[in-house]
C-alpha cells in the first residue's frame, strides 16, 4: 500500500506540472483565436455594408433638380430605385462574406466552448482521492490525444 500511494503522490506531481503548462497553452491558444474572430468579424461586418454615398449622391441630385427646374416639376423617381438592384458580383461578395462572418462565429463558439471544457477541467482536478483523480485525468489525456487536441 505504502507503494502505491508514492506511486499516485509522484503521479500527481508530474501531472499536475504537464497539466498546468497545458491548461495555459490552450487557454492561450483559445484567447488568440476568440480575439482574431473578434476581429475578422468587425472587419468583415463594415466590409459587408453598402456605400451610403450612393444613396446620398442620388438624394441629393434629386434635390438640385427640383431646386432648378421649380417645385412644379417632378423629376423621375426612377433613378432612385436603381441603387437596389445590384451587380452578380456584389451578390457574390456579400454572400462570401455572410458565409465567412458564420465560420467566424462558429470558431469563436468552438473557442468558448473549449475554453469552458478547460475551465471544468482545472477545477475536476481537486476534490477526488488520488487515485481516483489519477485514473479519471488519464483517460481525460487518453481522449485529448485520440481527438488531437494537444498544442504544441
Amino acid at each position: 500500500k505504502d507503494d502505491d500511494s508514492k506511486f499516485w503522490a509522484t503521479y500527481k506531481k508530474v501531472s499536475t506540472e504537464y497539466d498546468d503548462d497545458f491548461l495555459e497553452r490552450a487557454n492561450d491558444d483559445m484567447g488568440i483565436i476568440l480575439t482574431f474572430a473578434g476581429l475578422f468579424s468587425a472587419v468583415n461586418i463594415i466590409g459587408m455594408q453598402l456605400n451610403p454615398g450612393d444613396t446620398t449622391n442620388a438624394l441629393l441630385l434629386y434635390l438640385i433638380q427640383l431646386t432648378i427646374n421649380g417645385p412644379n416639376s417632378v423629376p423621375d423617381i426612377n433613378t432612385l430605385s436603381s441603387s437596389t438592384v445590384f451587380p452578380s458580383s456584389t451578390v457574390w461578395i456579400q454572400s462570401l462574406s455572410y458565409a465567412s462572418l458564420t465560420f467566424s462565429v462558429l470558431a469563436a463558439f468552438g473557442a468558448v466552448l473549449g475554453k469552458q471544457w478547460l475551465n471544468s477541467y482545472k477545477v475536476s482536478r481537486e476534490g477526488e482521492a488520488l487515485e481516483e483523480r489519477g485514473i479519471e485525468r488519464q483517460m481525460e489525456l487518453d481522449g485529448i490525444e485520440y481527438f488531437h487536441l494537444q498544442t504544441q
